[in-house]
């Protein structure tokens, strides 16, 4: 039998927030939590959220890229997480087991999962009744999901955007300049690889913006591919999706949507982990340049029944620990045996 939880929430209005909100809302429609929101002043750039649980435990959600809480080096915001939350449970998107060393003292920290953004017309509600109210009447994850089902025709799916390696802030950053231009460099690199070597089965390129018209304006796609719902109708019409690492070295939110369209992902060597089985050859392939990754699309091209291992693969972890609701509810029966 499932526990029942007592959940005060403090909330705010932030997208990276809103698959948390929908978990806690369905969950509180299954009869499992009772929810109290608390509205608080928040930052939709530090998706921090603080829940109490039982009046007893207070449990934080941390859905920042990296180890990003403040403008400073990596060890520094090592080094402020240790000093600055004070909390039973924290539970880290984009988690590395470097963070334990850091942990503030009787902190139990544990892996969040993939991030993605549940429903983007919720982005700019003012009030977080309102957006509780829009979660519990629609089943805003379900247009995500699909079964792992082979198309007719194979294609591939590879959608990015660059960041100006200059727009950056003063404090001493120079290990981000660096990472965006090589994720710049990357990226073109990689679509450019894409683009050339299948043609008519490869659907991708570039967000427009200012930095793509800099640096590879003949990559850029039409608007219309990029919209969301044309976006997700596209992913669920690709058998492979293409991923690579994003700002601070995370784990990218189109990385939890190929995830709940039960999609074969390539991707860049994850440098953070998440909760359960999820492994490489088993719910994703790895490359680390251009020739390796043009091999694992020609590799799942011709070997249908690793394609839909893959495919089927992701199908159950996604059910099993990435639905708003699975994604919540497992943080809070950690929290339920570890306390017993």
């Amino acid at each position: 039998m499932v526990p029942f939880f007592k959940c005060d929430i403090e909330c705010f209005s932030s997208p990276h927030l809103n698959q948390i909100y929908d978990g806690f809302s369905k969950l509180e429609q299954s009869n499992i939590v009772r929810i109290n929101k608390k509205k608080v002043k928040g930052s939709s750039t530090k998706p921090i959220l603080k829940v109490f649980v039982n009046n007893k435990y207070v449990v934080i959600y941390d859905l920042l890229d990296g180890f990003n809480w403040i403008n400073d080096t990596i060890e520094n915001n090592l080094y402020h997480f240790s000093e600055h939350y004070d909390c039973d449970f924290y539970f880290k998107r984009n988690f590395n087991d470097i963070i334990y060393k850091y942990a503030p003292k009787n902190c139990r920290v544990y892996p969040l999962g993939f991030n993605y953004c549940i429903d983007i017309r919720l982005i700019n509600q003012k009030y977080i009744k309102e957006i509780f109210n829009r979660l519990s009447k629609n089943n805003t994850s379900t247009s995500f999901e699909f079964p792992p089902v082979l198309q007719r025709d194979f294609f591939i799916l590879f959608f990015e955007r660059l960041w100006d390696p200059n727009d950056i802030s003063s404090y001493d950053s120079s290990h981000l300049r660096d990472e965006r231009k090589e994720m710049l460099e990357r990226r073109i690199s990689y679509l450019n690889a894409c683009k050339n070597e299948f043609k008519d089965y490869f659907l991708g390129g570039l967000i427009d913006n200012n930095v793509s018209r800099k640096y590879a304006k003949n990559l850029i796609v039409s608007h219309n591919l990029t919209e969301k719902h044309i976006f997700l109708k596209n992913i669920k019409r690709s058998s492979v999706c293409i991923a690579t690492n994003g700002l601070h070295g995370s784990i990218g939110w189109r990385f939890g949507e190929y995830i709940a369209a039960s999609r074969a992902i390539l991707t860049e060597p994850l440098r953070y982990t998440v909760p359960g089985r999820f492994k490489e050859g088993n719910n994703y392939l790895s490359y680390q340049d251009e020739n390796e990754l043009i091999e694992n699309i020609y590799y799942l091209m011709f070997n249908k029944k690793e394609l839909l291992k893959l495919m089927w693969n992701n199908y159950i972890y996604y059910n099993s620990y990435l639905t708003p609701k699975k994604l919540v509810l497992n943080t809070l029966l950690r929290v339920h045996f570890d306390t017993l």
